[in-house]
C-alpha cells in the first residue's frame, strides 16, 4: 500500500490494507530486538558457535513466514501462526539453553 499515493499522511487512515502492513511492520521490530539481545547473551554464555547463525536464521525465516502471512494472506493463515509460533518457541528455547548454561558454567 502506498501512503502517498492515498494521500494518507497520519496514522493509517483507515485504509485496511496499510494499517496489516504497519502491524506487520512493527512484529517484526518489537520481536527481532527482544530475540537478537537473547541471542547475543546466548553466544557471550558459551552457547556453541556454530549454533548462532543457524539459529538466527530460522528466526528470520519465521519473521518472513510471519510477515508474508499478515501482509498477503490475511490475519487467519498457517504461514502467519507457524511463523509467530516458531519463533516465540525459537525465542523460549534461545532464552531457556542460556539459563542453563550460565548455572552449568
Amino acid at each position: 500500500p502506498d501512503a502517498r499515493r492515498h494521500r494518507i499522511f497520519f496514522d493509517d487512515g483507515g485504509n485496511e490494507d496499510l494499517a496489516r502492513a504497519r502491524r506487520a511492520h512493527s512484529t517484526i521490530l518489537q520481536f527481532s530486538v527482544i530475540f537478537l539481545v537473547a541471542l547475543t547473551v546466548y553466544e557471550m554464555a558459551g552457547a556453541p558457535k556454530d549454533w548462532i547463525i543457524p539459529i538466527g536464521l530460522v528466526f528470520i525465516l519465521g519473521r518472513l513466514l510471519h510477515a508474508y502471512g499478515m501482509l498477503k494472506l490475511g490475519p487467519k493463515n498457517p504461514l502467519r501462526a507457524i511463523g509467530a509460533i516458531g519463533c516465540h518457541l525459537l525465542t523460549l528455547w534461545v532464552s531457556g539453553h542460556m539459563i542453563y548454561l550460565f548455572y552449568t558454567a
